[in-house]
């Protein structure tokens, strides 16, 4: 995209919407970051004025599913590993879709439930060699999970879950196009 406004949701840190914000391509865009933690939108909103980007990304707290954009904001969605958190990922979904302009899409890269072994080694090495913890699956979902919550948003029709193969099978894409 070389213009239009893209939402980071759930942005932790801000860290990609700043890398983001980095690259040339996306030069005409602008970023809105938000999170539902007081805490992460005050680092966030640190880091952005660190790197002096505070023109071109806003960051604000919010809930996914309740957000307070008008219908039709975005042209672009994006999230990593935030469906486990949400409370009613089906609300959520229909805010998202909600918020999207026609023509726009969501991305949301999420790990799942039921990955390969291979995958998880692999996966909860890497991890340990970084000194994190390895992953809980206990509160993810499948992908049939995430099928069917979509189904119930309503918006079935509009989106596809990819699962990752071999080693990256750990997750899914979730894709839904307006």
């Amino acid at each position: 995209l070389e213009s239009g406004t893209l939402l980071d949701i759930g942005t932790g840190t801000a860290r990609t919407l700043i890398e983001l914000a980095k690259e040339s391509v996306l030069s005409g865009m602008k970023f809105v970051g938000v999170d539902y933690f007081e805490d992460m939108v005050t680092v966030a909103k640190k880091n952005v004025k660190d790197y002096q980007l505070d023109h071109r990304i806003a960051i604000c707290q919010g809930d996914v599913h309740q957000l307070m954009f008008p219908g039709h904001s975005f042209e672009l969605i994006i999230g990593r590993s935030v469906i486990h958190h949400w409370a009613d990922p089906v609300t959520a979904y229909k805010e998202l879709f909600r918020v999207l302009k026609p023509g726009g899409a969501a991305i949301i890269h999420e790990p799942c439930k039921n990955p390969s072994d291979e995958a998880l080694q692999y996966f909860n090495k890497q991890r340990r060699d970084m000194g994190i913890h390895g992953v809980n699956l206990e509160e993810k979902f499948t992908r049939e999970e995430v099928l069917e919550q979509l189904s119930k948003a309503g918006i079935e029709n509009y989106s596809r879950v990819i699962p990752g193969e071999g080693i990256y099978s750990i997750g899914f894409e979730l894709l839904i196009k307006k």
